[in-house]
């Protein structure tokens, strides 16, 4: 299932939460200088997409059905959209989805459950994610509304889980392949842009990915060759004849 490959993906930055209450400042990068960077390369940011999840037994509403968790999500985040929503069992795993796609907007909040051995929660062990994309269209200031979302959403999952994580990656494009040196070039700028310093990196034929540390930016994540919390990544589609670009904080939360 989609939830479980993205836990897998954001496990290395589960914050504790004992206390019902976070640093969130901690968490938020700048956004309006993020998008700015990103915006200025390729074709400029065409897809924005947060990721939040966390685990959790009661919400602070009281609901301890998926269902009800799931829909009280979606209305604390994105309070102006209606959700539609669908509910699966398999076997002793539930899973509800409420879905919004609206305008520049998809967003997906999902909440699963099964009889998982837990010291916190008994029998049971639930968590929740939220998936927002904003596309990048004519209609408002993207920075703004991602600000106002990702704010919302921090603050639904400080108050309603146990622990979490959270990413933001940004999407742009190239035309045509981009030579060994051009990739080299984007990368020093956006480390250069943001104070950062690149610490590791992997390439083959078709992908190069290098991390690296801006204190801009929030949590980081501690490797062998220190601290990282901003992630860059470029791929060439020869069917398209497209390359693409991420860049994620704290990692790229995004298929690639």
């Amino acid at each position: 299932m989609v939830l479980v490959s993205i836990i897998c993906l954001l496990w290395p930055f589960l914050l504790p939460n004992p206390a019902g209450s976070c640093d969130v400042g901690g968490f938020e990068p700048d956004n309006e200088g993020l998008f700015a960077i990103a915006d200025s390369l390729g074709s400029g940011v065409s897809r924005i997409r947060l990721i939040g999840w966390g685990m959790t037994g009661r919400s602070a509403a009281g609901h301890d059905e998926p269902a009800g968790m799931v829909l009280e999500a979606a209305a604390y985040v994105l309070p102006e959209y209606d959700a539609e929503i669908e509910e699966y069992e398999k076997g002793a795993v539930r899973q509800a989805e409420a879905v919004i796609r609206k305008d520049c907007l998809e967003a997906r909040f999902i909440c699963q459950d099964g009889n998982i051995s837990s010291s916190t929660y008994g029998s049971s062990e639930r968590y929740i994610l939220a998936d927002i994309s904003i596309i990048n269209g004519a209609d408002g200031n993207i920075p703004d509304k991602l600000t106002h979302i990702q704010g919302s959403l921090l603050d639904y999952l400080e108050t309603n889980t146990e622990s979490y994580g959270f990413s933001v990656t940004y999407g742009t494009t190239f035309q045509g392949r981009i030579e060994t040196d051009e990739y080299e070039r984007i990368q020093e700028y956006v480390f250069r842009k943001l104070g950062g310093r690149i610490t590791e990196g992997i390439r083959n034929d078709s992908l190069l990915s290098v991390s690296g540390y801006s204190p801009r930016l929030g949590k980081s994540l501690e490797t062998d060759n220190g601290p990282i919390n901003l992630n860059i990544a470029f791929r060439y589609n020869s069917f398209e004849d497209m390359t693409y670009m991420w860049l994620g904080t704290p990692v790229i939360a995004a298929e690639y």
